[in-house]
């Protein structure tokens, strides 16, 4: 469930060469978030494997990238096209943990009035074809939260958005955020 809601978020599978197995990693500008996800998918010996960098903006940023195994190399062919183009596998299904995941990684919640009585959340999915973001927009349904497509601000690819009869559902179905550094995504 960890890797699931990782992949659908920022973690990639890379496989360097087309006979190699594939590799997981994930970055992210949270060291505890990402020693978590590490944690979950390999155990607690994962702080060597840790790498700190700078990002894009000149910020650190923290990677681990998790060495190749058959299951990277098996969930590789189901979530990426021949050429690397990642998809939403059409034999998906979301549960609470996927989603608590997917929501860590891509997830992004905010206020929409200085009161703070009302909140929006959504998913940055501008990755995917419009066709998986309304594949996901439909096992969103499934777990009874009711959602729709916006168009990114950039103009590039959509957003799935949860509607606002569904944002305290949300978040009773993916309990509080399992990482400290997280917790300010939960505006509810």
């Amino acid at each position: 469930n960890v890797f699931y809601g990782s992949i659908l978020g920022d973690a990639c599978l890379i496989r360097r060469n087309k006979n190699g197995l594939a590799s997981f990693s994930k970055s992210n500008i949270n060291y505890d978030h990402v020693r978590f996800v590490g944690s979950e998918l390999c155990g607690d010996l994962v702080d060597d494997r840790i790498k700190e960098g700078i990002n894009d903006a000149g910020n650190p940023v923290f990677k681990i990238t998790l060495k190749c195994c058959e299951m990277f190399d098996v969930e590789h062919k189901r979530w990426y096209l021949e050429d690397k183009t990642k998809i939403v596998p059409k034999d998906f299904q979301l549960n609470a943990e996927i989603l608590l995941h997917w929501f860590l990684d891509d997830g992004h919640s905010s206020w929409k009035n200085k009161q703070k009585t009302r909140s929006a959340v959504g998913f940055s999915t501008e990755s995917f074809t419009k066709t998986d973001c309304l594949f996901l927009c439909d096992l969103l349904d499934n777990l009874h939260l009711k959602s729709y497509l916006g168009k990114s601000h950039g103009g590039f690819g959509y957003k799935v958005f949860l509607r606002a009869c569904s944002i305290i559902d949300f978040f009773d179905l993916i309990g509080p955020s399992p990482v400290a550094s997280m917790e300010y995504k939960w505006k509810y």
